[in-house]
């Protein structure tokens, strides 16, 4: 019972980041259809990502979706103490999965991102300036953005193929 919960928490986080970020990704970046478009779509489309999070989650593991709330569910003493690391565990490897997928589709296209030192296309997010210009640190942080994420999307496409199996 607690793998299923647990499974289950990671794909509920896991839709709510990847749609909710790729929502603010495609209204805030540049050269998207979506630009522009506001505060009002952001917010209408986080709600609808958290409603298909919970509509995942909620009848096998109660749609926690977030380690505070599960946090504060076991002080409360309404969940049990043992199962707030795991849930919590699934559910930040969820939200990560979700936040790569969507950094995946974004950063192989032109929308405008660039390096900060060197002010070229962004191949992953290097967000700080290594001390030399950023020649072999974030060639580094690149390599490993790369390997993370193609972990993280075989891990992706392994749950759903899991998922589909519990639902038979």
């Amino acid at each position: 019972m607690l793998l299923k919960s647990c499974l289950f928490e990671l794909i509920g986080t896991f839709i709510l980041i990847l749609l909710g970020d790729g929502v603010v990704a495609g209204c805030c970046l540049n050269k998207t259809k979506a630009q522009g478009s506001g505060w009002v779509v952001i917010t209408m489309a986080w709600g609808f990502a958290v409603m298909c999070g919970v509509f995942i989650a909620g009848p096998i593991s109660g749609a926690h979706l977030n380690p505070a709330v599960s946090l504060g569910l076991a002080i409360a003493g309404q969940f049990k103490w043992a199962w707030v690391l795991p849930y919590a565990a699934a559910q930040m490897i969820g939200a990560f999965c979700g936040a790569v997928n969507v950094h995946r589709h974004v950063s192989g296209r032109n929308y405008g991102i660039r390096h900060q030192s060197c002010q070229r296309p962004c191949p992953a997010p290097c967000t700080f300036r290594s001390p030399d210009k950023g020649k072999g640190r974030q060639r580094l942080a690149v390599q490993l953005d790369s390997r993370s994420g193609s972990a993280c999307w075989s891990l992706t496409r392994r749950v759903m193929w899991n998922i589909n199996v519990l639902i038979k």
